[in-house]
This record gives C-alpha cells, structure tokens and sequence, in this order.
C-alpha cells in the first residue's frame, strides 16, 4: 500500500493508519538528488490532497483513489484533468475533549471576571488574525444593537499587539475583551455560544469544526471550505458581508430559542467528523483497494 501525503500534521495518518497498514511517505518536492535515486513510482493506491497549491499531478494521476478534504478541492482536481469518480471528500477530523458547558462557562467566567452570568459569549479565534478577518470581526461586533454579549478575540500575543494599532479607536469597545495565548481552546468553544470567523483564507478551518462540535453557532465566509458543513444562514458572502450583523443580532434577540436550536443542529452535524469517524471511513476505503 502506498500513500502519498502532503502534510505531516494529518491525525488519520501519524496517529493511526501508520501502527496497521504500509504507508509510503512521498513528498510533493522532492530535492535534486533525492529525484536522481528515488525509486520510480509507476502506481500509487491512494493520495491525499490538502490544497490546491503545491499539488503534484504527476503523482495524483496515477493514483487508484484521491482523497480531497473538501468539494472545492475536488472541483479543482477535476479542473485539472483528474478523473471525477476517483476523487471523494474526505473532510480534516479532529479528536475532541469531552468537556461539561457549565463547568466550562463557570471556569471562563472566572478567568474573565465576569459577573453576569446571562451573558452571551461570542468568539473569534485563529492562528493567523489578519488573514482569518480579526479585523472584519471587532467591525461585525461594535455594530450590534444588542448588548447581551462578550466577544473574546482570541490568538498569538505578537499578533494581539498588532492588532491593537488597526482597531485602535475600538479598544474601549465595553463589549470586547482581547485573549492572548488563550491555550485551553476546547473549553472556550464549550464556554462560546456564537463563533464567527470570517476568514479570508480558503482551506477547512478546524477551529470552526471544533466549535460547531462544542455546541457553538457558527458563521464562517462561504469561501472558506468548513462552510461546506453549514447551512446557507451560517455562510457569510464575504468577509465584510453586511448581512452578518442582522444575523448574529437575530440569534441575541430570539424569544424561540434559535440559538439553542442551531447549537444542537451543530453538534450532530460535528460528530460525523471527529477523529474516530474519518477513521472508520478510511479503513474501509483502503480495505476495498485490499481485495
């Protein structure tokens, strides 16, 4: 069996499959000499495909089955000359933390000084703020009618600090708290009652997949592959989408407990996509190429 790879942080892979099965690690840019004295692969049973940068279509066309993470990926690959019946989806898993809301909400409270406990919390978190709409964030909270939320923007202390220079004139915004290296994410999305994230960035945003398993609302740009996920009231049109604050402010003032509703509709939806069950699929998938 060989696989070719084109991260090495994949759970599927280094975590699992590499203890039951024979995978063959190729990387997708090989060096000069490295080209000379490889072995020439003539077939490959099974390629993962992450992105659409950096992809080797030498490699991908000569594989029995291509998995890509998300359907934009696979529209990609079929624009590439790849056949579509050897490409399926196969979405980035996560494995969760089996955390209780209230012990998480009471922990949060208490590490925010926080006293009314009614409070809604909204959350923006990410690795890279610029690119994943930190900005466009504090601008779809600053404009809410409503004032029964905290937003907690979380992320790299570096990348808070420069930050603070664009969204200057908003930093007294009451309803605003700043979280630098906030390292306890499970029970922050499990404290969060709405996660928007409205991202510039194309590839699947596990952040939104945690809080979506975590019972959170979630809003995410439709660019972005996790919306794939969501229903077309969670998608934003663009990151500065102007219909994002009627939505958020929607969910804050329902008397019919939509919030509820949504949050629950995410969890189902999360679990299909945990750890455990992009396991299950993949071994059966490599166990059909087996026979």
């Amino acid at each position: 069996m060989s696989l070719i790879i084109y991260s090495n942080k994949n759970p599927l892979i280094l975590r699992n499959l590499a203890k039951e099965f024979d995978i063959k690690q190729i990387k997708d840019k090989q060096g000069f000499f490295e080209s000379i004295f490889a072995k020439k692969i003539t077939s490959i049973d099974l390629s993962f495909c992450y992105d659409t940068k950096n992809i080797n279509l030498k490699y991908l066309k000569i594989s029995k089955i291509i998995l890509a993470t998300s359907k934009r990926i696979k529209a990609h690959l079929t624009n590439e000359g790849i056949e579509e019946k050897k490409i399926d989806v196969l979405y980035p898993t996560f494995s969760p933390r089996e955390i209780k809301l209230k012990e998480s909400r009471k922990k949060l409270f208490e590490i925010l000084k926080i006293k009314d406990k009614k409070q809604n919390i909204i959350t923006f978190r990410a690795n890279n703020l610029k690119k994943s709409g930190a900005k466009e964030f504090v601008d779809i909270i600053r404009i809410l009618k409503e004032n029964n939320f905290l937003a907690l923007l979380c992320g790299e202390q570096k990348q808070i600090e420069t930050l603070k220079f664009q969204i200057a004139k908003h930093l007294s915004f009451k309803n605003l708290i700043l979280l630098e290296d906030f390292s306890d994410l499970n029970m922050l999305y499990c404290a969060s009652d709405i996660f928007i994230l409205p991202s510039h960035l194309k590839t699947f945003s596990l952040d939104a997949l945690k809080a979506m398993y975590y019972n959170c609302g979630v809003f995410i740009t439709r660019t972005n592959d996790a919306s794939e996920i969501l229903d077309v009231f969670s998608t934003l049109g663009s990151p500065e989408d102007e219909n994002t604050e009627f939505k958020i402010s929607a969910l804050l003032s329902s008397e019919d407990n939509d919030l509820e509703k949504i949050k629950k509709t995410n969890h189902k939806i999360a679990k299909k996509y945990i750890l455990s069950e992009g396991n299950k699929r993949l071994k059966i998938i490599i166990s059909s190429l087996q026979k």
